[in-house]
């Protein structure tokens, strides 16, 4: 499961990481930071700076028990996180080592989620793409444009990536006032404030 954005900064890492430890509720889940220009997940759980990770055992040269870190709190869940940043990650992401660590990985994890970078931004959530059976394409509500949204969508499509959903991320209900969705023709509306309540 590949999650991606059209630009940075609209909330995938997060979305991967919350839906990661959602998963992991049920099932066993590895986590990857796969945006090897901006890695932050490794940061945001607490690792050090240096630890060992999906560019590493991508390259060669080190196990794959060394790449792999526990998630706290979350007993089913485990991160490999970017590793050193390389030259060129879109060379990694493409080659075929990179597909036999994926494919040996699906012997041990009943889902791998994976953090992109942005597709607008390069071309790595389409090479990805080509590696997952759903992606979800994060939206930062009041803030993505439309045409970024329709461009990222439309690239993604000429690779026939497994575009399952889009996730409207950081709407602020109180700030949209109203907020109403019909059913088969029967709607329902509620204010904001019956929203929080």
């Amino acid at each position: 499961l590949v999650v991606t954005s059209s630009v940075p900064r609209e909330g995938k890492t997060t979305t991967s990481t919350n839906l990661a430890i959602a998963l992991g509720q049920m099932e066993k889940v590895l986590l990857i930071d796969a945006d090897m220009r901006r890695p932050t997940i490794r940061k945001n759980i607490g690792l050090d700076a240096g630890v060992k990770g999906l560019s590493d055992l991508v390259a060669g040269g080190v196990e794959l028990k060394d790449c792999i870190y526990e998630v706290p709190g979350a007993d089913q869940v485990h991160l490999m996180p970017s590793g050193t940043i390389p030259p060129n990650p879109l060379e990694l992401l493409s080659s075929n080592r990179f597909s036999e660590v994926l494919e040996h990985l699906e012997g041990y994890y009943d889902r791998i989620v994976i953090d992109s970078a942005p597709v607008l931004a390069v071309s790595d959530s389409k090479i990805l793409s080509q590696h997952a059976n759903a992606l979800i394409y994060v939206v930062k509500a009041d803030e993505t444009q439309v045409n970024s949204v329709q461009e990222g969508v439309k690239q993604l499509r000429q690779v026939s990536a497994p575009l399952v959903g889009v996730v409207l991320n950081q709407l602020a209900i109180n700030k949209s006032g109203k907020y109403g969705y019909g059913y088969y023709g029967y709607g329902y509306n509620y204010s904001s404030e019956e929203a929080v309540s």
